[in-house]
């Protein structure tokens, strides 16, 4: 894909890795929060990959 997220949807925080593409180039990226360990593939709902529609009971705080 292009891009990463620019915050983990989990913990908000801002280092986030690439660790896999997929097999058919610009389909998916599976990326992770460098302090939760939080991860997902970019093609979740918004419900897991964007901290303002991510359930509050889940996220974490500093």
């Amino acid at each position: 894909m292009n891009h990463l997220p620019v915050e983990c949807p989990r913990c908000a925080f801002e280092e986030i890795s690439l660790l896999a593409t997929s097999p058919v180039p610009g389909v998916w990226d599976v990326v992770q929060c460098g302090r939760c360990l939080y991860t997902w593939r970019t093609i979740e709902p918004a419900r897991r990959t964007r901290r303002d529609a991510y359930p509050d009971s889940f996220k974490l705080t500093a």
